[in-house]
């Protein structure tokens, strides 16, 4: 597979990327500074993650069908079974 640079992407496009790395980088310092801001941090990953996977499943809680099995269907039947 060969990937074929272009000059012509969007100007801002390395932000998001560089932003995130100067945020994780002032992050790891200041846990290093004060060790405590550890459990603050790995709270904060658990409030957020829960919450990310309530709104998931609360998405997916419409998506859930049911379709009644115990009905014989024929060959020569429409597309659609008769209920």
């Amino acid at each position: 597979m060969h990937f074929q640079w272009s000059s012509d992407s969007p100007s801002g496009f390395w932000l998001g990327p560089a932003l995130l790395g100067v945020l994780l980088i002032v992050i790891g310092v200041l846990l290093y500074v004060w060790p405590q801001l550890l459990a603050y941090v790995v709270a904060g990953i658990f409030i957020l993650t829960g919450g990310g996977l309530l709104a998931t499943a609360w998405r997916m809680r419409r998506r859930v069908t049911y379709q009644r099995f115990d009905n014989r269907w024929e060959a020569h039947d429409s597309d659609y079974p008769q209920v």
